[in-house]
């Protein structure tokens, strides 16, 4: 094998493990049949990054797993009043900075200090000590009081997905299964130097069409297909990303290859492979004449979104309501009792009530 980017043998040595899918979005599928690893190292790192930070909110909200590395922090969600929010794994919303508020009244200054962790409350208080000398680091720390609070107003996240270099990533993405599956690449050398050179890129576009294919319940899937056409003589792929944003790319317009029809999808959701029934059978022209949007573009992407959207919610509120339990429990039996040796009626009955709330808070909330 050779890698197709510089050509040279493939060996143990020099050979990479390259992710078909990107690593940051949950990809499983990979081969070491496809770059050496200086190729993988320059060959479409810039774009690659793009498309990952483009499907950053989804990798993030849905928590999806990975193979190597943690979930970035999403950065910059906004509450209805314009404050700013960061998004950690799974969802989970967290302030985009600790504050500090003072207020003068009758001579005296009062102090209110939100800070986001231990370090970072240390870290206050000392800044507040150089100050105000007559305050004690170890009393702010002290009568700090831990809470947990939900969020009762929707947020804002800005989504886009596109643009030259991600649709070269994307490219690539088609490119790179093509490849570990027909393992040869003199058919596709012209789409080869496009990404090479990051040349504008027209063979990549939107492609969104109603009940393209059969979706099971809770589903959320990575996808790729190929397929190539005697009639047509032409070589097309299909990705999509979390049962969602989904394109077609034109490999080749001129294919003399053997004869391929190859589907892949991974359920990052269930994390596990379903089998897909996928065809496509398209004209060359046909594909040129596709517009950059079609007009069912907003409403399709907006359905899909929200079917998503409601999965990942009810993942997180059943993630939530475990952490909830372990927390009162923690509570009571670790903070409270922690010296006891046995569990008294009291202990039972202090973890009762204090559950009792939390689920009150919690399910209000969600309403």
């Amino acid at each position: 094998m050779q890698c197709y980017s510089c050509e040279n043998e493939l060996t143990e040595k020099n050979s990479s493990n390259e992710h078909i899918l990107l690593n940051s979005i949950g990809g499983k599928l990979k081969s070491k049949s496809l770059l050496c690893k200086k190729c993988n190292s320059d060959f479409g790192k810039n774009f690659d990054n793009i498309l990952s930070q483009q499907l950053l909110f989804l990798s993030t909200f849905l928590n999806v797993e990975r193979d190597r590395g943690s979930h970035p922090t999403l950065k910059g969600a906004k509450t209805k009043n314009d404050e700013e929010i960061h998004l950690l794994s799974g969802g989970k919303p967290y302030y985009s900075k600790p504050t500090v508020e003072e207020i003068t009244k009758d001579n005296q200054v009062i102090i209110n200090i939100k800070a986001r962790n231990d370090r970072e409350l240390n870290q206050i208080a000392k800044g507040l000590n150089r100050k105000y000398p007559q305050i004690a680091v170890d009393d702010i720390i002290k009568n700090a009081v831990h809470t947990y609070a939900y969020l009762n107003e929707p947020i804002t996240v800005n989504q886009t997905i596109g643009g030259e270099k991600a649709l070269n990533g994307i490219t690539k993405i088609a490119l790179n299964y093509f490849i570990y599956v027909h393992t040869v690449f003199t058919e596709v050398k012209k789409t080869i130097e496009i990404l090479k050179h990051e040349k504008k890129n027209s063979l990549c576009k939107h492609y969104h069409i109603e009940k393209f294919y059969k979706k099971e319940p809770k589903e959320i899937c990575h996808l790729i297909h190929v397929e190539s056409s005697k009639r047509n003589k032409n070589l097309v792929a299909y990705v999509e990303f979390f049962s969602s944003f989904s394109f077609l790319i034109m490999l080749s317009d001129s294919y003399e290859g053997k004869p391929i029809r190859s589907t892949y999808c991974y359920d990052v959701n269930h994390k596990k492979e379903l089998k897909k029934d996928i065809k496509i059978n398209i004209t060359t022209k046909d594909f040129q004449d596709l517009p950059i949007i079609s007009p069912r573009y907003y409403n399709l992407i907006t359905e899909k979104m929200d079917r998503i959207v409601k999965i990942g919610v009810e993942k997180q509120q059943s993630k939530e309501l475990k952490e909830l339990i372990s927390r009162c429990v923690d509570e009571v039996f670790i903070k409270r009792y922690g010296h006891e040796k046995q569990i008294t009626k009291e202990m039972i009955t202090e973890v009762s009530n204090l559950l009792s709330v939390e689920f009150i808070k919690f399910f209000y909330i969600k309403k």
